[in-house]
Protein backbone atom coordinates (compact mmCIF):
# COMPACT_ATOMS: atom_id res chain seq x y z
CA UNK A 1 0.00 0.00 0.00
CA UNK A 2 1.29 3.51 -0.76
CA UNK A 3 0.84 6.42 0.92
CA UNK A 4 0.32 8.69 -2.01
CA UNK A 5 -2.20 6.75 -3.63
CA UNK A 6 -4.24 4.79 -0.21
CA UNK A 7 -3.21 7.07 2.80
CA UNK A 8 -3.31 10.54 3.26
CA UNK A 9 -1.16 11.35 6.93
CA UNK A 10 -2.88 14.64 7.90
CA UNK A 11 -5.93 12.96 7.96
CA UNK A 12 -5.56 11.16 10.22
CA UNK A 13 -4.07 13.86 12.80
CA UNK A 14 -7.42 16.15 11.64
CA UNK A 15 -9.58 13.44 12.76
CA UNK A 16 -8.31 12.18 15.70
CA UNK A 17 -7.99 16.24 16.70
CA UNK A 18 -11.19 16.93 15.83
CA UNK A 19 -12.36 13.88 17.86
CA UNK A 20 -10.67 15.11 20.92
CA UNK A 21 -8.12 12.46 21.14
CA UNK A 22 -4.33 12.00 21.80
CA UNK A 23 -2.13 9.70 20.25
CA UNK A 24 -2.09 7.32 23.67
CA UNK A 25 -6.08 7.13 23.39
CA UNK A 26 -6.60 6.60 20.34
CA UNK A 27 -3.39 3.89 20.16
CA UNK A 28 -5.93 2.27 22.84
CA UNK A 29 -8.95 2.61 20.92
CA UNK A 30 -7.32 0.99 18.19
CA UNK A 31 -5.36 -1.66 19.72
CA UNK A 32 -2.05 -0.09 17.84
CA UNK A 33 0.77 1.46 19.77
CA UNK A 34 0.81 5.34 20.17
CA UNK A 35 4.63 5.16 18.28
CA UNK A 36 2.38 3.72 14.87
CA UNK A 37 -0.34 6.01 15.69
CA UNK A 38 2.72 9.16 15.29
CA UNK A 39 4.87 7.11 12.45
CA UNK A 40 1.17 6.96 10.06
CA UNK A 41 0.70 10.69 11.28
CA UNK A 42 4.23 11.41 9.79
CA UNK A 43 3.91 9.88 6.88
CA UNK A 44 6.92 7.35 7.82
CA UNK A 45 4.53 4.39 7.88
CA UNK A 46 1.28 3.27 6.43
CA UNK A 47 -1.74 1.47 8.07
CA UNK A 48 -2.87 -1.58 6.77
CA UNK A 49 -5.92 -2.27 5.63
CA UNK A 50 -7.22 -4.17 8.40
CA UNK A 51 -5.77 -1.41 10.96
CA UNK A 52 -7.17 1.66 9.29
CA UNK A 53 -10.58 -0.24 9.72
CA UNK A 54 -10.13 -0.03 13.51
CA UNK A 55 -8.37 3.66 13.37
CA UNK A 56 -12.02 4.70 11.37
CA UNK A 57 -14.25 2.80 13.70
CA UNK A 58 -12.48 4.32 16.75
CA UNK A 59 -12.41 7.98 15.22
CA UNK A 60 -16.06 7.71 13.75
CA UNK A 61 -15.50 8.21 10.47
CA UNK A 62 -15.58 6.18 7.30
CA UNK A 63 -12.13 4.51 6.04
CA UNK A 64 -12.65 6.52 2.71
CA UNK A 65 -12.12 9.51 4.90
CA UNK A 66 -8.17 8.72 5.11
CA UNK A 67 -8.34 8.65 0.93
CA UNK A 68 -5.90 11.33 -0.71
CA UNK A 69 -7.07 13.92 -3.33
CA UNK A 70 -8.93 16.64 -1.50
CA UNK A 71 -7.71 19.79 -0.52
CA UNK A 72 -6.30 19.78 2.83
CA UNK A 73 -4.79 22.84 4.54
CA UNK A 74 -4.08 22.79 8.12
CA UNK A 75 -4.15 25.35 10.60
CA UNK A 76 -2.16 26.69 13.58
CA UNK A 77 -3.58 27.70 16.93
CA UNK A 78 -1.48 30.97 16.54
CA UNK A 79 -3.71 31.44 13.40
CA UNK A 80 -6.90 31.44 15.06
CA UNK A 81 -8.39 33.93 17.59
CA UNK A 82 -10.03 32.10 20.36
CA UNK A 83 -12.88 33.60 22.98
CA UNK A 84 -11.94 32.67 26.39
CA UNK A 85 -8.86 30.89 25.43
CA UNK A 86 -7.64 30.93 28.78
CA UNK A 87 -10.22 28.48 29.95
CA UNK A 88 -9.17 25.88 27.35
CA UNK A 89 -6.56 23.01 26.87
CA UNK A 90 -4.78 22.15 24.05
CA UNK A 91 -6.41 19.45 23.21
CA UNK A 92 -9.75 21.38 22.86
CA UNK A 93 -7.58 24.56 21.07
CA UNK A 94 -6.28 21.99 17.94
CA UNK A 95 -9.93 20.21 17.90
CA UNK A 96 -11.66 23.30 16.90
CA UNK A 97 -8.62 24.29 14.29
CA UNK A 98 -9.21 21.01 12.92
CA UNK A 99 -12.57 21.55 12.77
CA UNK A 100 -12.52 25.01 11.18
CA UNK A 101 -10.15 22.89 8.59
CA UNK A 102 -12.88 20.60 7.89
CA UNK A 103 -15.34 23.90 7.44
CA UNK A 104 -13.15 25.27 5.42
CA UNK A 105 -13.04 22.07 3.08
CA UNK A 106 -16.49 21.92 2.65
CA UNK A 107 -17.49 25.21 1.71
CA UNK A 108 -14.33 24.99 -1.06
CA UNK A 109 -16.39 22.00 -2.27
CA UNK A 110 -19.56 24.14 -2.39
CA UNK A 111 -17.87 26.91 -4.35
CA UNK A 112 -16.79 24.85 -6.71
CA UNK A 113 -20.75 24.31 -7.61
CA UNK A 114 -22.11 27.89 -5.83
CA UNK A 115 -21.26 31.62 -6.43
CA UNK A 116 -20.13 32.54 -3.22
CA UNK A 117 -20.59 36.49 -2.07
CA UNK A 118 -17.54 38.62 -2.46
CA UNK A 119 -15.29 39.11 0.15
CA UNK A 120 -15.97 42.86 1.23
CA UNK A 121 -13.72 43.97 4.46
CA UNK A 122 -12.16 47.13 5.03
CA UNK A 123 -8.64 47.57 4.50
CA UNK A 124 -7.33 49.73 7.12
CA UNK A 125 -3.80 48.38 6.72
CA UNK A 126 -3.75 49.84 3.26
CA UNK A 127 -2.05 53.25 4.59
CA UNK A 128 0.85 53.33 6.77
CA UNK A 129 0.20 56.61 7.56
CA UNK A 130 -2.94 56.23 8.64
CA UNK A 131 -3.92 54.21 12.10
CA UNK A 132 -7.38 53.35 13.06
CA UNK A 133 -8.78 52.85 16.76
CA UNK A 134 -10.96 49.51 16.95
CA UNK A 135 -13.89 51.88 17.31
CA UNK A 136 -13.03 53.69 13.92
CA UNK A 137 -12.48 50.35 11.96
CA UNK A 138 -16.33 49.70 13.28
CA UNK A 139 -17.63 53.24 12.05
CA UNK A 140 -15.86 52.05 8.65
CA UNK A 141 -16.80 48.94 8.62
CA UNK A 142 -20.63 50.11 9.27
CA UNK A 143 -20.21 52.57 6.61
CA UNK A 144 -18.79 49.99 3.41
CA UNK A 145 -21.41 48.07 4.44
CA UNK A 146 -24.22 51.31 4.15
CA UNK A 147 -25.43 50.35 8.00
CA UNK A 148 -25.37 53.87 8.86
CA UNK A 149 -26.15 53.77 12.80
CA UNK A 150 -29.16 51.71 13.33
CA UNK A 151 -29.53 48.25 14.74
CA UNK A 152 -27.91 45.47 12.40
CA UNK A 153 -30.72 42.82 12.07
CA UNK A 154 -29.92 39.33 11.05
CA UNK A 155 -25.93 39.59 12.21
CA UNK A 156 -25.01 36.58 10.90
CA UNK A 157 -26.61 36.47 7.59
CA UNK A 158 -25.58 39.95 7.29
CA UNK A 159 -21.63 38.50 7.70
CA UNK A 160 -22.22 35.77 5.66
CA UNK A 161 -23.70 38.32 2.37
CA UNK A 162 -20.32 39.69 2.97
CA UNK A 163 -18.11 36.65 2.22
CA UNK A 164 -17.50 35.37 6.07
CA UNK A 165 -18.15 31.73 6.37
CA UNK A 166 -19.65 31.21 9.37
CA UNK A 167 -20.91 28.43 11.33
CA UNK A 168 -21.82 26.49 14.64
CA UNK A 169 -19.49 24.09 16.44
CA UNK A 170 -20.58 21.34 17.92
CA UNK A 171 -21.92 21.80 21.38
CA UNK A 172 -19.64 20.89 24.40
CA UNK A 173 -19.63 17.64 26.71
CA UNK A 174 -21.02 18.66 30.00
CA UNK A 175 -18.22 19.50 32.10
CA UNK A 176 -15.78 20.55 29.82
CA UNK A 177 -14.94 23.62 29.49
CA UNK A 178 -16.04 25.30 26.11
CA UNK A 179 -14.51 27.47 24.05
CA UNK A 180 -16.90 30.07 23.28
CA UNK A 181 -15.96 31.08 19.45
CA UNK A 182 -13.58 31.46 17.29
CA UNK A 183 -11.89 32.93 13.86
CA UNK A 184 -9.70 32.78 11.31
CA UNK A 185 -7.82 34.78 8.50
CA UNK A 186 -5.75 31.80 7.32
CA UNK A 187 -8.03 30.71 4.62
CA UNK A 188 -8.69 32.18 1.26
CA UNK A 189 -12.46 33.41 2.80
CA UNK A 190 -12.32 34.67 6.70
CA UNK A 191 -13.94 31.88 8.42
CA UNK A 192 -16.14 31.90 11.81
CA UNK A 193 -16.93 29.30 14.16
CA UNK A 194 -19.68 30.30 16.90
CA UNK A 195 -20.69 28.16 19.74
CA UNK A 196 -24.16 26.62 19.56
CA UNK A 197 -24.58 27.41 23.73
CA UNK A 198 -24.17 30.68 23.17
CA UNK A 199 -27.19 30.70 20.29
CA UNK A 200 -29.64 30.37 23.53
CA UNK A 201 -28.53 33.94 24.26
CA UNK A 202 -28.86 36.51 21.47
CA UNK A 203 -27.24 39.18 23.05
CA UNK A 204 -24.00 37.03 24.21
CA UNK A 205 -24.03 35.55 20.42
CA UNK A 206 -24.63 38.91 18.52
CA UNK A 207 -21.29 40.26 20.60
CA UNK A 208 -19.40 36.83 20.01
CA UNK A 209 -19.95 37.63 16.46
CA UNK A 210 -19.14 41.28 16.41
CA UNK A 211 -15.94 40.49 18.21
CA UNK A 212 -14.55 37.76 16.24
CA UNK A 213 -15.36 40.65 12.85
CA UNK A 214 -13.31 42.86 14.92
CA UNK A 215 -10.73 40.17 14.98
CA UNK A 216 -10.84 39.84 10.75
CA UNK A 217 -11.04 43.53 10.50
CA UNK A 218 -8.30 44.51 12.57
CA UNK A 219 -5.70 41.56 13.32
CA UNK A 220 -4.48 40.42 9.88
CA UNK A 221 -1.34 39.02 10.22
CA UNK A 222 -1.40 39.45 13.93
CA UNK A 223 -0.20 36.22 15.81
CA UNK A 224 -3.03 35.49 18.36
CA UNK A 225 -3.07 35.05 21.94
CA UNK A 226 -2.25 38.55 23.15
CA UNK A 227 -4.45 40.33 25.53
CA UNK A 228 -4.59 43.61 23.72
CA UNK A 229 -6.03 42.32 21.01
CA UNK A 230 -9.08 40.77 22.87
CA UNK A 231 -9.48 44.26 24.58
CA UNK A 232 -9.78 45.94 20.87
CA UNK A 233 -12.22 43.31 19.38
CA UNK A 234 -14.26 44.09 22.44
CA UNK A 235 -13.99 47.53 21.66
CA UNK A 236 -15.07 47.06 17.98
CA UNK A 237 -17.88 44.85 19.04
CA UNK A 238 -19.34 47.60 21.02
CA UNK A 239 -18.99 50.34 18.66
CA UNK A 240 -19.90 48.01 16.17
CA UNK A 241 -23.32 46.95 17.49
CA UNK A 242 -24.39 50.46 19.34
CA UNK A 243 -22.42 53.25 17.90
CA UNK A 244 -21.16 56.32 20.16
CA UNK A 245 -22.98 58.71 18.36
CA UNK A 246 -26.73 56.46 18.92
CA UNK A 247 -26.58 56.27 22.90
CA UNK A 248 -25.36 60.16 22.40
CA UNK A 249 -28.55 61.20 20.46
CA UNK A 250 -30.63 59.02 23.35
CA UNK A 251 -29.10 60.90 26.26
CA UNK A 252 -31.06 63.95 27.68
CA UNK A 253 -30.78 65.48 31.33
CA UNK A 254 -33.01 62.92 32.51
CA UNK A 255 -31.80 59.88 30.62
CA UNK A 256 -31.51 57.06 33.15
CA UNK A 257 -29.72 53.75 32.94
CA UNK A 258 -32.90 51.69 31.59
CA UNK A 259 -33.31 54.04 28.37
CA UNK A 260 -29.49 53.57 27.70
CA UNK A 261 -29.78 49.49 28.80
CA UNK A 262 -32.87 49.71 26.02
CA UNK A 263 -30.45 51.42 23.39
CA UNK A 264 -27.63 48.59 23.73
CA UNK A 265 -30.12 45.96 23.53
CA UNK A 266 -31.69 47.03 20.47
CA UNK A 267 -28.45 47.58 19.09
CA UNK A 268 -27.49 43.80 20.26
CA UNK A 269 -25.15 44.64 22.78
CA UNK A 270 -24.79 43.67 26.04
CA UNK A 271 -23.66 46.56 28.73
CA UNK A 272 -22.97 43.42 31.64
CA UNK A 273 -20.45 42.06 29.09
CA UNK A 274 -19.35 45.62 27.98
CA UNK A 275 -18.47 46.81 31.30
CA UNK A 276 -16.36 43.91 32.16
CA UNK A 277 -14.05 43.54 28.85
CA UNK A 278 -14.88 46.38 26.60
CA UNK A 279 -15.30 49.21 29.05
CA UNK A 280 -13.04 51.62 27.16
CA UNK A 281 -14.99 52.54 24.60
CA UNK A 282 -18.53 53.12 26.79
CA UNK A 283 -16.08 54.90 28.85
CA UNK A 284 -15.14 57.35 26.05
CA UNK A 285 -19.08 57.82 25.04
CA UNK A 286 -19.37 58.37 28.58
CA UNK A 287 -17.22 61.00 29.19
CA UNK A 288 -18.65 62.95 26.06
CA UNK A 289 -22.73 62.91 27.62
CA UNK A 290 -24.34 65.31 29.43
CA UNK A 291 -22.88 64.52 32.98
CA UNK A 292 -26.59 64.84 34.71
CA UNK A 293 -27.67 62.70 32.00
CA UNK A 294 -25.76 59.64 32.84
CA UNK A 295 -25.18 59.40 36.27
CA UNK A 296 -26.70 56.24 36.77
CA UNK A 297 -24.97 54.90 33.93
CA UNK A 298 -21.94 55.54 35.51
CA UNK A 299 -22.80 54.23 38.31
CA UNK A 300 -24.13 50.90 36.56
CA UNK A 301 -20.51 50.46 35.09
CA UNK A 302 -18.77 50.18 38.43
CA UNK A 303 -18.01 47.05 39.14
CA UNK A 304 -17.76 47.33 42.96
CA UNK A 305 -18.82 49.73 45.29
CA UNK A 306 -22.37 50.10 44.19
CA UNK A 307 -24.57 51.81 46.86
CA UNK A 308 -27.85 51.27 48.19
CA UNK A 309 -29.04 54.37 46.89
CA UNK A 310 -27.85 54.44 43.15
CA UNK A 311 -29.65 51.21 43.74
CA UNK A 312 -33.04 52.78 44.27
CA UNK A 313 -32.29 55.53 41.75
CA UNK A 314 -32.11 53.29 38.70
CA UNK A 315 -35.18 51.17 39.93
CA UNK A 316 -37.20 54.93 39.77
CA UNK A 317 -35.65 54.64 35.91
Amino acid sequence: MSNSIFFEPGRLRQAREVALLNKKELAEASGVSPAAIGQYEAGIATPRSDTLVRIASALDVPVEFFEPGRPLQGLDTSETYFESLRATTSKQRNGATSFAEQVWELSHALETHVRFPLIELPDIHGDPDVTYTPEAAAQATRTMWGLGTEPIGHLVAQLESRGIICCLAPKTPAGVPRIDAYSTLKFPRPLMVLTADRADDILRHRFSAARQLGHLVLHHGVASGETWLEREADSFAAEFLTPASKLRGRASPTACISRTCTTSANGGGSLSRASSTGAENLASTLRALPAAGTSDLRRYLRPRGRSASTTARSRRC
